[in-house]
């Protein structure tokens, strides 16, 4: 038995020592044909472990140079999500997408990784791993001629392209320089710690403001204040409701006298820059809140 087949197929496919040896006696020594026989039964493997819970992984981006893709990957345990074959996997998916602009999660899982497609390589990173391993969230914001700027929150520190928390911020400026890309870049770190869901009040769903009043009515209706003050009650909840979830209506993180809104204008001024938010995203492990336009 070839020690040297064993070595290659230990590297090329992840398996074994022991499941190497078989398959090499199984194939009479035929490296292509203990390949096969190796996959065949990591997909066995695979398909009786796919039925378990996967909350946990990581998030990924990467810049396609037309626009931010970001990708989740998720398996059953952190110990897992925090060893280098299932960060490498997340990596190589990652770039998979970029290089043949897969950009939503069908086409995602049948872009091409080292010859197949990326759905059969998360099979086999199944088999190997030894744990339920599958696509989560995949978003891609396209930034066009506009500035993107990304924060990612609890960063690996040896790659910092993967985290748990991912925001970004798309805005027209007027130059890209130092300045507009740090001001975005705080404001992507707002949009992380602060969770808004929409852009701007205009932006807000107004089935959504109706049902906060339809809330707040039933809360309010034994309070015996006469409608008119009822009213006038209703409206401040509803503004204090949209500067939580808008973003350009919450406090600023970094100076909490100011909205975000008038916090940017200042800090732009003193840049001598002009910015405009336009689209954000924000995605949490196991989470997904989404804002764009």
């Amino acid at each position: 038995m070839s020690l040297e087949l064993i070595k290659k197929l230990r590297e090329q496919t992840g398996a074994g020592m022991s499941e190497c040896q078989k398959a090499v006696k199984e194939s009479n020594g035929t490296y292509e044909d203990a390949v096969k026989i190796l996959r065949e039964k990591g997909q066995q493997i695979a398909s009786k472990k796919s039925s378990r819970a996967a909350s946990e992984g990581l998030i990924g981006w990467v810049d396609t140079g037309t626009g931010i893709l970001i990708v989740e990957l998720n398996c059953e345990t952190d110990f897992v999500s925090r060893g280098e074959k299932f960060q490498d996997a997340l990596e190589k998916i990652l770039h998979a997408g970029k290089n043949d602009k897969c950009f939503n999660s069908e086409t995602l899982l049948n872009a091409n990784i080292e010859g197949q497609a990326v759905k059969n390589f998360i099979m086999d990173n199944i088999a190997v791993i030894g744990e339920n391993i599958k696509l989560g969230k995949v978003q891609y914001l396209e930034y066009a001629d506009n500035l993107a700027e990304v924060y990612m929150h609890n960063a690996l520190a040896n790659k910092p392209n993967l985290g748990v928390i991912i925001s970004v911020v798309i805005a027209k400026v007027n130059q890209k320089n130092e300045a507009t890309k740090e001001i975005c870049r705080k404001i992507a770190m707002h949009i992380a710690a602060s969770m808004p869901i929409s852009l701007s009040v205009l932006d807000v769903d107004p089935k959504k403001i109706e049902e906060e009043k339809a809330i707040l009515k039933e809360q309010l209706k034994d309070s015996g204040k006469p409608d008119n003050i009822l009213d006038k009650m209703i409206a401040g909840k509803i503004s204090k409701f949209l500067e939580d979830i808008v973003l350009l209506e919450q406090t600023s993180i970094f100076d909490n006298s100011l909205k975000i809104k008038d916090w940017l204008a200042k800090t732009s001024k003193e840049a001598g820059v002009e910015i405009e938010p336009i689209s954000f995203v924000r995605i949490k492990l196991g989470d997904f809140v989404l804002e764009n336009n």
